[in-house]
């Protein structure tokens, strides 16, 4: 083997290894942050303060957040308001909704079936906001205000 080849390889098994760290941090800490099933101002401001430490929500930390409000038992009011200015912040980062973001965001603000008032926040502020929306994210909008007109409920 090649010195060029062996310095490849030592650099993709190091990244592999960083990677493979990372993601059993993130494990540990959902477990800790969850053990008691919901998670505490405390820990919101803590989150907050490390995962805005660079300026931006990236895709690992929104994938982390995720999984945290799914798995969280109870979601206090302001864990919700920091999970969605993340969302919000992520989403909008580059101000394109393009077909994987409206696809994240189908999936996170109808994840019970039903859409509450912080997702339609969400979606009314992505459509100021966005310079450029992703026809999947204007069919989301459309089906929602079908189905809230259908039942004489909210429109967006």
């Amino acid at each position: 083997m090649s010195y060029a080849s062996l310095t490849l390889t030592t650099r993709l098994l190091h990244k592999e290894n960083i990677r493979f760290v990372m993601a059993k941090w993130k494990d540990i800490l959902e477990k800790i942050l969850l053990a008691d099933g919901q998670i505490s101002d405390e820990e919101i401001t803590l989150l907050r303060k490390e995962l805005y430490m660079d300026g931006k929500i990236d895709k690992s930390e929104m994938m982390f957040l995720i999984g945290l409000k799914n798995t969280a038992k109870k979601k206090s009011k302001e864990f919700v308001e920091f999970f969605y200015e993340a969302f919000k912040a992520y989403l909008l980062e580059d101000h394109v909704i393009n077909a994987y973001k409206a696809e994240l965001i189908r999936s996170v603000i109808l994840a019970d079936g039903k859409i509450d008032e912080n997702g339609m926040r969400l979606l009314r502020d992505i459509q100021k906001e966005a310079s450029r929306l992703d026809t999947l994210f204007l069919k989301l909008i459309n089906e929602i205000e079908f189905f809230q007109i259908s039942h004489n409920r909210y429109v967006i």
